[in-house]
Parts: C-alpha cells; structure tokens; sequence
C-alpha cells in the first residue's frame, strides 16, 4: 500500500466518508418510502392487552429464578 504524504493521505478516508455518506442518503430514501407505503395500505398494529404483558413479563421472571437457582447449584467444573 502507498503511503501518501501531505493532504493526499487523507484522500482515501475522504472517499469512504463520501460513499457512506451516499449510502446513509439512500438507506434514508427506503426508510420513508417504506414509511409512506405502510401509511397508504392503513396497515394497523395490533395493541396487545395489558393482562398478557404482564402474564409474559411473570413468566419471564420465574424463568429467569429458575435459570438462576440452576446456575446457583451446579457444581464448578475445572481448576477456575
């Protein structure tokens, strides 16, 4: 690889910012196409109710106790 001395060593570094600079300007231009066609088929999201949150959130908990106790008792392996 060459090594450039003075202003052009920063002409390769430069030349990615622009790309990414290209690429971030397109993946915007999707994003809000994909924004207005969600919009024109009036595409609903769904609420959930607050009952199964939280009936989710519970067992998740008891999940994560049980995860827990089981790394509690079990035996080191190893010389750690």
């Amino acid at each position: 690889m060459a090594k450039f001395k003075g202003p052009l060593c920063y002409a390769p570094i430069v030349q990615k910012l622009q790309e990414m600079d290209t690429v971030i300007k397109d993946m915007k231009v999707k994003i809000e196409q994909l924004k207005t066609t969600f919009c024109e088929k009036g595409i609903e999201v769904e609420e959930e109710c607050p009952d199964v949150i939280e009936s989710e959130i519970a067992m998740m908990e008891v999940m994560k106790e049980v995860y827990i106790s089981a790394i509690v008792e079990e035996e080191p392996e190893g010389e750690a």
